[in-house]
Parts: structure tokens; sequence; C-alpha cells
């Protein structure tokens, strides 16, 4: 496996244009953030993070419960445990992502976000070698949007974990019905021997050996990156959720952080499409029967979804103060809780993610918390050897190979075809204004008619340029259904290949060194689109 190419992003339409312009540092967002991506701007960021002791303990003794609830016998993981203990120290900062409950390891760009935080966390050591730096990766187990996380993709099929969850927060959902799929896959990979093996017996003992979906996947992650140092966090508990309380109130009881935002965004507006919407109310309540239920404020109460049942100011306040694990952030706050409860520098995301990061900076300003730093997670495409040999029969190089279908067929079609029809139309009409110039004040009458004739020829060519495209398109139509085809390669089923194919296949298809092959290219503070051959 090795780096064959390296791109730019924004040209290939890859990232929204806010994303595009942080990375260029466009004045304009220089009120969003915190610091620019760059490694130098951590020394301010280490100097201004504060973090106190008790919730260093906290935040420890909270780490090796969940890991222990979890089934990890933490007593036999050394590096494990000097990891979450390294967070007892005021010199240890962490680097965190975070995900969905993705099955069996998920797609491609989680392992990428992944393995970006534990590169980064490793670059920060050498650069700042009297400090230390954890990789985290922040379970979002109050999330419960099932269907975003039931399926994974297999050999060429979709495999989906049918299940009426009643909006629980996925972390809550027991695991007993997945043992059909579980035993499918692993059925699967022990007949491809080797890694196979491995990977069906730690699929098979995190989802069959866990009662539910949260400890699932704290096991399942462990295994595939806890010996890069990983540590994996599941920060729904009341005694992290606690330090969130002034955040509650003031999202709740205020229309402060409402109209924070409201004001930054009607701003960011003006030039971007924003990835999400302010809120007036930010919180959810996690109903033990009913799920996950967002709460909407009304005049004198607060209504628990579509529900008939409302909570008073003072209920919600008893909530807060004795319950407070059961109020959980929507998206535009759990970002201010990761900050209160970690040490943290840096957030790795992807695009989408990055880009409603920095929608939220004047949320952590009215909340005086500390905006991280905003890293572009590793994206890579993998290819087969041959592959741009294949490409290059069509006049194609692989940065050409990105975008649309109907770009790609566009690209085909002018490789092929040399006759630029909107260019020869335009040098009609500037021909034809030549000859209208040169007699209107000598014949103004022949003026009239050749100025008719311009108007007239345009119009018909206009109306012709589809026929003209489309005459071309069916022309050529095994070329672009061939050039497609090979496009397919890099979108299967229509979608980039990082987020359809699975970490699984690419453990088997690579060899247990994959994690550390991928890791050997990610710059975390120099994003691109990586091209690797394998």
């Amino acid at each position: 496996m090795k780096l064959f190419a390296k791109y730019e992003l924004a040209p290939l339409g890859l990232i929204p244009p806010i994303v595009s312009d942080y990375l260029n540092r466009e004045p304009q967002l220089r009120s969003q953030v915190n610091s620019w991506l760059d490694i130098e701007e951590f020394e301010k960021l280490i100097s201004e993070k504060t973090f106190l002791g008790d919730r260093r303990k906290s935040l420890v003794y909270h780490l090796l419960s969940q890991y222990k609830i979890a089934g990890i016998e933490v007593e036999k993981q050394k590096s494990l445990v000097q990891q979450i203990n390294s967070l007892n120290d005021a010199n240890t900062f962490t680097v965190t992502t975070g995900h969905q409950l993705s099955l069996f390891g998920g797609t491609l760009f989680m392992a990428y976000k992944i393995l970006t935080t534990i590169k980064l966390a490793r670059d920060l050591k050498a650069k700042y070698p009297q400090h230390h730096f954890v990789p985290i990766l922040w379970l979002a187990s109050e999330d419960h949007d099932f269907e975003e996380i039931k399926g994974t993709y297999w050999q060429g099929k979709q495999l989906n974990w049918e299940l009426e969850t009643h909006e629980k927060a996925s972390g809550e959902i027991p695991t007993e019905s997945i043992s059909n799929i579980v035993k499918m896959l692993g059925s699967s990979l022990e007949e491809m021997g080797g890694i196979g093996h491995n990977l069906k017996q730690w699929i098979e003992d995190a989802y069959l050996g866990r009662a539910n979906l949260g400890d699932a996947s704290i096991a399942f992650y462990h295994y595939l990156f806890g010996k890069e140092g990983l540590v994996i966090l599941d920060a729904n508990a009341p005694a992290l959720k606690k330090d969130l309380a002034p955040v509650m109130e003031k999202d709740l009881f205020t229309n402060t952080l409402f109209e924070k935002q409201q004001a930054s965004d009607r701003v960011l507006t003006k030039k971007y499409k924003l990835q999400i919407n302010a809120r007036n109310g930010n919180f959810f309540y996690l109903h033990p029967q009913l799920g996950r239920k967002l709460l909407k404020k009304e005049k004198d109460a607060f209504a628990l979804g579509d529900t008939d049942i409302r909570y008073s100011k003072e209920e919600l306040q008893q909530v807060i103060q004795n319950n407070p694990e059961l109020l959980s952030p929507n998206v535009n706050i759990r970002p201010i809780y990761q900050e209160i409860i970690l040490p943290n520098l840096a957030y790795v995301g992807g695009p989408a993610e990055i880009a409603y990061w920095l929608q939220l900076k004047p949320l952590f300003d009215a909340c005086q918390v500390n905006f991280p730093m905003l890293v572009l997670r590793f994206m890579a495409t993998q290819m087969e050897s041959g592959f741009e040999e294949k490409l290059r029969k069509f006049g194609f190089d692989s940065k050409e190979i990105f975008g649309s279908e109907e770009q790609v067929g566009a690209r085909y079609l002018e490789k092929v075809q040399p006759i630029d029809y909107s260019k020869i139309s335009e040098e009609i009409g500037f021909n034809l204004q030549g000859m209208v110039d040169a007699v209107k004040h000598s014949d103004p009458e022949l003026a009239k008619v050749l100025l008719q004739l311009k108007l007239e020829t345009r119009d018909n060519l206009k109306k012709q340029s589809g026929a003209f495209k489309r005459a071309l398109e069916k022309k050529e139509e095994e070329g672009i259904r061939k050039i497609l085809k090979l496009r397919s390669k890099f979108y299967p089923n229509g979608v980039l290949q990082e987020r359809i194919e699975t970490v699984l296949h690419y453990q088997l298809k690579v060899g247990p060194g994959w994690n550390n092959k991928i890791l050997e290219l990610v710059e975390p503070t120099h994003p691109a689109m990586h091209l690797i051959q394998i």
C-alpha cells in the first residue's frame, strides 16, 4: 500500500465553502475560531486551557469504571490504564473525535477520523514533549437516530439490523437481536482465515458478549484501535453531566444561546449554506419508556416532544440538580459538553462537522468555555494497481474522476469531441455583431437586418445546444458508460468510497498493519485527498 497522489480538497468539490475558507484563513471567519489549523497554535491553546483537578479525577474514575462495565479487564490492559491515569496530570491534554455507534467499526471515514486523532496526539507529543496528549473517541451513545447506524456494507450487500428502538438512546439498545447478523458476518470472516478469524472473535465477543450497543462499541473499538493509544469515552454519566448543569440552565431558562447563535448565523448565511440551525432549546429528555424526546419551550412549561407530557421550570431544575444524566444535549451543545469535561485542545471531524463547529464559537463564548482547534480528518480513496493506466486510455488522470456522473461525463465529451459548441456560438454572435457595427453608420437598414439575424441565430443556437449535447452523448454512449464504470470504483453505489466501504474490508484486504500504514500518511494539519494504491 503506497501513496499514489495527493490533491487539494476544494477544487475537487469535497468540502463546503466555509471549510475551504477556514483552511485558507479567511478573515471573515476569524471571530468563529480560537486558532487557525496550525501545530504552532497549540502552544497558545495549551496555555489557555485550565482543567481543575477535581474534574480530572472524576473523568479518570468514570473512564476506568466505564471500561470495567463494558467487560474490559483493565487490570490486564497496562497501556490503557496508563493512558487513562495520565489524565490526572495537569500536563496531560486530549484531542478528540466523535461519532455515532456505527456497527462493526463503521465505514472508512470513521477509521480515518480516529486515526487522524491518534496521529495528532503523536505529532503534538513530538512538538511539545513536556506534555502528554491522549486521543479520545467520543461515542455518541445518547443519539437516537437508529436508521443511520443500523446497517453495514459487506461484500457488495447491505446488512441491516432490523429493530424497533422506540427512540431509545443508541447506547442503551439491547444487542440480543443482532445475533443473526453477527453469526452470518462471523461465518464469512472465518472462511477468509488469518485476520478474518481474529475479527470474527472480536465481533462475537463484543456484540454477543455485551448487553447493549454502548458496551459492545467500547469493546470493539478498543480491539481495533486500543493498541494505538485510543481512549473511548461514553459521556452519558451523572458524574460528568453535573458539570454541564450551568449550560443546561442557561439554555432552558433563558434565550441567550439562541439569540447568540441567531445573530452569528445571520452574518454567516450571507455567504455560506449553514449546516445546522439555531434552536431555542437544545436539550432532549431521556425518558425511560418514550426514549429521547426534545424539550420544547412553551409559555409556562416544557413539552416532551410530541407527547402530552409537560414539565415545569421547577421540575426541570430538580432534574438538573439530582439527575442531570436524564438531559441530553443536541448537536449545538454537545461540543460544549465535550470541552467542559475534557482537557481538550482539538476536535477532529469530517467536512460537515467542521462546517457546523464553525457556527458554534458564539455559544462557547457565552458559556465561557474554550473553543478547540478544528482539524479536518484524513481523506482518502484507495485504488487497485493498474487503475491509473485504465484511466489514461480515456485521456483521464485520477484527479478528473472525482465529481458527479454528469461532471465526469462532460469531461469525457470534452476530451473526445474537439468542438466547443458554446465557444463557437459565441464567436458566431461576435462576428455578426461585427458586421452590424461595420454598416450601422453607412446603411442603418442593413444593420437592422443583420442585428435581427444575429438575435435569431443566437436564439436558434441556444435551442439546439441541448440537441447537440444529446447527439454527442448518444454517439459516445459506450465510452461514457465505461468511464462511469471506472468512476464507480471511487463512488461505489454512487457514494464516495470512504463513506460506504468498511473498516473490516480493508483490515482484511491489507492486513493487520492497515492502521499503521494509514497513520504513516496522515498529516493532521495539512488536509488533502490522498489517493492510495493497494
